[in-house]
């Protein structure tokens, strides 16, 4: 039995035992970890999106981290935001030191594509040709700064 089956078993007895059509506190030490206040009519649906949603979490057989890594990206965006919005100033209105933070955050998501790309079983070798070939190509645009014009379309690959 899963831990989604047991979750969905347990919510039957929730369900089963309640007679008032109020929004109602679920009690019980494995509910706390999942849901704060929900409508009994509710429960089982929001047990089916937690187990959709499992599929892309740490510890799923399918695709796991892929949800940290997500994360991950988007915290990186996060902070390339508000170094764009200070006009490329480190020093953030909130105290931080923004290079600090995009330093901490690229280590995260650099953390986060390591872990899927064991876990996930993706090819590191076909994934380190791609790397050096972009930034190779990065490389080339940087030296060419204000000169640049985009190259040739780039090839997909598979």
């Amino acid at each position: 039995m899963s831990d989604f089956d047991e979750l969905r078993r347990l919510a039957e007895g929730v369900i089963a035992e309640e007679n008032e059509p109020e929004y109602k506190v679920v009690a019980g030490p494995i509910f706390k970890k999942y849901f704060k206040a929900v409508h009994p009519d509710n429960i089982l649906k929001l047990i089916d999106q937690l187990e959709e949603a499992y599929r892309f979490a740490f510890g799923s057989p399918e695709w796991p981290g892929l949800s940290k890594l997500a994360e991950e990206c988007g915290e990186v965006l996060q902070v390339i935001g508000k170094l764009m919005g200070t006009r490329g100033k480190v020093e953030h209105w909130d105290g931080t030191n923004l290079r600090d933070r995009l330093t901490d955050e690229l280590a995260d998501l650099s953390a986060a594509i390591q872990f899927v790309k064991y876990h996930c079983k993706l090819d590191n070798g076909e994934m380190m040709i791609r790397t050096k070939k972009k930034l190779e190509r990065f490389e080339r645009w940087h030296e060419l700064g204000d000169m640049y014009l985009p190259d040739q379309p780039e090839e997909k690959s598979k």
